[in-house]
């Protein structure tokens, strides 16, 4: 039987460091356990699939397997109800582009495609280089210090607030927000979706009566206020922006900085900085190995459906995981596990979803990436860290931060 209790180590429990997290996942995929129930810090259970790569994508694009924000609080609450326990479900989970299916999905995704076209998101490298430089020039040098809490945050924080327009004198309360939506834990989540949908009310009603130089205006400008549920849909699709583009940014950087820096990485911190047009590769094999997001954004199952020799069950939540999938023996061979910035398959690869929920942000995060990581090490080119080993990750299903990364930098 290929399904199995498990603890919570595909959710982002346990503690675990990368390189830990990693061997779960692998191992789990190669010995034929497809599916994993595990609990959230809810209390409700979901099935965890870990399969390989052309599995995992035929999965993400199964529309047996449903994004419908409507059915995916309707699965949560049922499993709470059936606990006994309060009726809490993550904002996260709520109808915007990223939870729907076609034909809704279309028409919340236009209005965000519409201003993240290729061209405007290339036309912006300039403003993320100058926000990097500058964060750069802040940072001490010769002590130790986090650069996860002091470089990673900080630059995807800073280039969202001047895309979306977002005050950075609100970084103190805009960064615990987004840390607890994903989260997964209700004591925490219920306070601050509540007070992050006050502020965003209010600031896209602002932009929408007086429009400025930012996305969330030009979100407000083309979605027809008379249409029904528009107002919660911008609302909604704001907030995906904000967390899913702060935190999957700030993970990505964070991780790479953590492998450069690693005694597991042959080609590491000095490779780059002596190559620093590599920096592209970097990011991309980066995503590959270590992946910003842990697992996919949950479904919920309309049907049966079968993952290989199991079976995953109608009303069931289900999350695919990235890792197992991008690290695919049968995609990257034997050393599928190892990161390699020179890998020619890194591409193929599950980090930014796929199909019609691919990321529309995905070049943006791999600009900021790139610039971030190639700065650093051309800057102080002989850092080195000040850690063992990989700082455990964040607690999160869906994210993959660590949560620290150690390094004294040096010329």
């Amino acid at each position: 039987m290929r399904t199995e209790a498990h603890t919570r180590v595909l959710l982002g429990g346990m503690g675990l460091r990368a390189h830990e997290h990693h061997e779960v996942e692998d191992a789990l995929r190669d010995r034929g356990q497809w599916v994993t129930r595990e609990q959230l810090p809810t209390g409700v259970t979901v099935a965890v699939v870990t399969v390989g790569l052309e599995e995992a994508r035929r999965l993400a694009a199964d529309q047996r397997l449903s994004k419908d924000g409507t059915a995916l609080e309707a699965a949560y609450l049922a499993q709470l109800s059936r606990l006994g326990l309060p009726a809490e479900v993550n904002p996260m989970n709520g109808v915007s582009a990223l939870n729907s299916d076609d034909p809704l999905h279309r028409r919340l995704r236009k209005p965000i495609a519409a201003v993240f076209t290729p061209r405007r998101i290339e036309a912006l490298r300039p403003r993320v280089e100058r926000i990097i430089r500058e964060l750069v020039d802040t940072l001490p040098v010769g002590v130790p210090l986090d650069l996860m809490g002091n470089y990673a945050i900080p630059v995807s924080f800073h280039v969202l607030c001047e895309l979306l327009g977002l005050p950075e004198s609100d970084h103190d309360v805009l960064v615990p927000w987004t840390h607890a939506l994903t989260a997964e834990n209700p004591q925490i989540t219920g306070p601050a979706a509540a007070a992050f949908a006050e502020y965003l009310g209010r600031l896209v009603a602002d932009r929408a009566r007086h429009p400025a130089d930012d996305l969330i205006s030009d979100l407000a400008r083309i979605t027809d206020p008379a249409e029904p549920g528009s107002a919660q849909w911008l609302v909604n699709n704001v907030l995906l922006l904000i967390v899913a583009g702060h935190e999957t940014t700030a993970s990505t950087i964070g991780n790479l900085l953590g492998v450069l820096l690693s005694p597991r990485t042959a080609h590491g911190w000095a490779a780059l900085a002596g190559a620093p047009d590599t920096a592209p590769l970097v990011v991309e094999e980066g995503t590959r190995h270590n992946p910003a997001v842990r697992n996919l954004t949950p479904r919920v199952a309309r049907e049966h459906v079968e993952v290989h020799d199991a079976l995953i069950e109608p009303g069931e939540l289900v999350f695919i995981n990235v890792g197992a999938a991008n690290r695919d023996p049968a995609v990257h061979g034997p050393t599928a596990a190892v990161f390699d910035p020179f890998r020619p398959t890194a591409r193929h690869q599950l980090t930014f979803g796929h199909g019609i929920h691919y990321c529309v942000g995905a070049q943006l995060a791999a600009i900021e990436a790139a610039a971030a990581v190639r700065e650093l090490t051309t800057r102080y080119p002989g850092s080195r860290r000040a850690f063992t080993d990989y700082w455990p990750c964040r607690d999160s299903s869906v994210t993959n931060p660590p949560e620290k990364v150690l390094a004294v930098l040096r010329p």
